[in-house]
């Protein structure tokens, strides 16, 4: 990673865990419990694999979706899921996003 990709990677981590912060405690304890779930019955996914299933529920919703890039950090640091590759985005008009395996499938 050259220090261009280093620095807009470290601006991301940032950009996630303020919009976590702002979305409040409560949130970050729904959303962090709704990727167990997810992870507990699938080996690969996607955050946008929760956040479709969540349907209606993700009436919870942030505010500003990069808040769930702080959930899946937490996971990664707790040991439930782990970089796979990257996948072509499906909602987010095919950018780029992490796919996650699980260490609880």
């Amino acid at each position: 990673m050259d220090s261009q990709q280093s620095s807009s990677h470290a601006e991301g981590l940032v950009a996630a865990q303020l919009a976590a912060d702002a979305a409040g405690q409560d949130w970050q304890a729904y959303a962090y419990q709704c990727l167990i779930d997810f992870a507990e019955r699938n080996k690969t996914f996607m955050i946008e694999d929760i956040t479709a299933e969540l349907g209606d529920d993700y009436r919870k919703s942030p505010g500003d979706e990069r808040a769930w890039g702080a959930v899946a950090r937490h996971a990664l640091e707790e040991g439930v899921i782990f970089r796979i590759s990257i996948g072509i985005s499906r909602k987010h008009h095919g950018s780029y996003k992490t796919v996650w395996g699980s260490r609880l499938c």
